[in-house]
């Protein structure tokens, strides 16, 4: 998926090639035609996103149709009824009686990590969030994985906490929504760059990738942010002292990360 900014400068670079349109010229964020402008590429950006998204899904579920692929083994870790005995079903393992309330994992990823070995991560969702499984839930799991899967495959079962995030940042915002600290003006109480992040960071898909693009792009769409610049990120896993920095993007190893430490300084 684009940025806004390539969206918008391919729009420009046809716009110039329009005699009646190559003298719209003002980017001011106030203007009719500016506003029109982000307007336009927002929906660009989202109707691109939602065709990522509808591919992504169609892969998944033709993945999930054959037969030991890394999307079979996927959506039977799903079917996993925590507590119910693993039976025959048509000559297939599977459970006598359906019982969604027992299907705890609602988060899973597989990946192929070697020659018949498959890397396996599940959550299960705690409110807005996800969390691991307790260990009594993993090691059944784990003893599921074992009676469902091909011989010869190897398997790595995992559930951990969600990984943390540090973010460092430049935010340029409205002093007509936010004091000088970034707090709301409405009495709320909230701070709006610190609940744009946290949002960015929980709306990521299970085993997605945490992007400096991505994050700003969602802050700048936030009430009372201007503009916003990362300037450094860092992350590490919950419960460790040591932070870990990176650049630009990050697949978090437990699947799933929380935004917990913000150092922004804001400016008019």
């Amino acid at each position: 998926m684009r940025t806004l900014e390539e969206i918008k400068t391919e729009m420009d670079a046809v716009q110039s090639t329009i005699p009646e349109a190559a003298k719209l010229t003002s980017k001011s964020k106030v203007s009719v035609f500016g506003t029109l402008r982000n307007i336009w590429a927002l929906f660009v950006q989202t109707l691109e996103h939602q065709f990522d998204v509808m591919t992504t899904d169609l892969q998944t579920a033709y993945d999930a149709k054959q037969i030991g692929t890394v999307g079979w083994y996927a959506d039977q870790v799903r079917n996993f009824q925590y507590g119910d005995r693993l039976t025959f079903v048509n000559g297939r393992p599977g459970y006598a009686v359906i019982d969604d309330a027992k299907r705890i994992v609602r988060q899973v990823s597989v990946t192929e990590v070697g020659n018949s070995r498959l890397l396996i991560k599940a959550a299960k969702p705690d409110g807005l969030y996800m969390k691991e499984l307790s260990n009594d839930e993993l090691n059944a799991l784990r003893a599921y994985v074992r009676n469902i899967k091909y011989a010869g495959v190897k398997t790595d079962v995992v559930s951990l906490p969600a990984d943390e995030l540090r973010i460092r940042a430049v935010a340029k915002i409205d002093p007509q929504i936010m004091n000088p600290d970034g707090m709301a003006l409405d009495g709320s109480g909230r701070k709006l760059v610190h609940e744009a992040i946290i949002i960015y960071a929980r709306s990521l898909p299970f085993d997605g990738v945490f992007s400096w693009t991505g994050l700003t792009d969602v802050c700048q769409t936030y009430l009372g942010i201007k503009d916003f610049v990362v300037r450094e990120t860092s992350w590490r896993p919950a419960g460790s002292p040591n932070w870990q920095p990176f650049e630009r993007e990050l697949v978090s190893p437990a699947g799933h990360m929380k935004a917990i430490e913000f150092q922004i300084e804001y400016i008019f």
